[in-house]
């Protein structure tokens, strides 16, 4: 079926999303800006007191992989 959008849905942990001691997501934001222009992105929820970001994303573009990938291309590491 045409239109159909097959959802995703994943929690990280990422270590450089604060600064020690901060929470206002400046160190993070070069990480959100390029997920944000990525396609398949559908959505991204910042917990930047506890370093979490949670992406919706279509699966039929996107999988965990991949959202790895473009996180530590962008110089993140993924924490456990």
């Amino acid at each position: 079926m045409k239109g159909i959008i097959t959802m995703g849905k994943i929690r990280f942990k990422i270590n450089e999303l604060t600064c020690e001691g901060c929470s206002c997501g400046h160190c993070g934001k070069p990480l959100i800006d390029n997920l944000k222009s990525e396609n398949g992105i559908q959505s991204l929820d910042t917990d930047y007191e506890n370093n979490l970001l949670t992406i919706a994303f279509d699966s039929t573009i996107l999988n965990k992989q991949k959202l790895v990938a473009l996180i530590e291309k962008g110089g993140y590491t993924i924490g456990a």
